[in-house]
């Protein structure tokens, strides 16, 4: 934030320059320069208008929402972000807000909604066109071959982005590093291990929820996904079997079609980190919270 005073930019594509410039922003309109302090407010609006997202399309998709409350209790890593400078609470209120406005079929808005956001993250670009694109196929035959199209297209910008965006952690060992070389070097890493990673990202969700306690020390990040991680594993039959059962045109598919879109958005990033799978956990508790829907809900975008 304070490169912006000094004119100490690097004018290359970066995934920090929006949310500090936004910070930076706050502070000039304001003159108060604690942005800890700013970004409490910022963040209880950004949960407040996720809640009123999700009460939304909850009135859309007439799905129960007498348990509705439960989600900020149940969510507790809201808790956690709410507190500092960070730019996963805005990733929550887009990836609800694209699944509103597509509801709504409010396609301009969503455009300009997508074009502000991807200030903050650029993949939250990405993420709309493939939700759109998902959810305007006419039929499951048209679904199955766009899903395949996306992992072609998500292939050949893991390949791009890694070689234009300056992104943290790109040099993480493991499978992340082995993607990011196999991209620099063939292209090819995102195409072949793609899926594996979204596997991976699982794991970590798992890994951080239980490795919460180690020698007499309790680590408070660990510990913030325990609660929405055992909730999502008592209510994992129940999300199964109504995946199972769900009608194509019928309310909750576009839930579904949003955590696929956002899961191959992951499989661009170069890292693997829970952080990342906040709005899916947010997702699946919400479906498993509430009762399915049998009202028919048109997935046609008028032209």
């Amino acid at each position: 934030i304070r490169d912006f005073d000094s004119s100490e930019l690097s004018y290359r594509l970066s995934n920090t320059i929006g949310i500090s410039y936004i910070y930076y922003i706050i502070s000039y309109i304001f003159n108060y320069d604690d942005h800890i302090f700013n970004s409490l407010f910022v963040n209880l609006f950004l949960i407040t208008l996720f809640y009123i997202l999700i009460y939304k399309i909850c009135t859309i998709l007439n799905v129960n929402k007498t348990r509705l409350y439960l989600i900020l209790f149940i969510n507790s890593p809201l808790i956690y972000y709410s507190q500092g400078i960070n730019k996963e609470l805005f990733t929550l209120v887009f990836y609800f807000l694209s699944i509103y406005l597509l509801l709504k079929r409010k396609v301009f808005l969503l455009f300009i909604a997508t074009l502000a956001f991807s200030l903050i993250r650029m993949q939250h670009c990405i993420f709309s066109l493939y939700l759109y694109f998902l959810y305007t196929s006419p039929n499951r035959q048209s679904l199955l071959i766009r899903i395949f199209i996306i992992y072609i297209a998500t292939s050949i910008l893991g390949t791009y982005l890694v070689q234009n965006v300056v992104w943290g952690h790109s040099e993480e060992p493991g499978l992340s590093k082995y993607i990011f070389y196999m991209n620099q070097e063939y292209y090819i890493g995102t195409f072949l291990l793609g899926l594996i990673k979204i596997l991976q990202i699982f794991y970590d969700q798992l890994k951080l929820s239980i490795g919460f306690y180690n020698n007499g020390i309790i680590n408070l990040y660990f510990l913030k996904e325990t609660i929405p991680t055992f909730v999502l594993m008592f209510f994992i039959v129940n999300i199964w079997v109504r995946f199972k059962m769900i009608r194509f045109f019928h309310g909750e598919k576009i839930l579904y079609l949003a955590i696929v879109s956002f899961m191959f958005v992951l499989i661009i990033l170069p890292i693997v980190h829970q952080r990342y799978m906040f709005p899916v956990v947010t997702t699946l508790i919400m479906i498993g919270l509430n009762k399915p829907t049998n009202r028919k809900i048109s997935s046609s975008i008028p032209s």
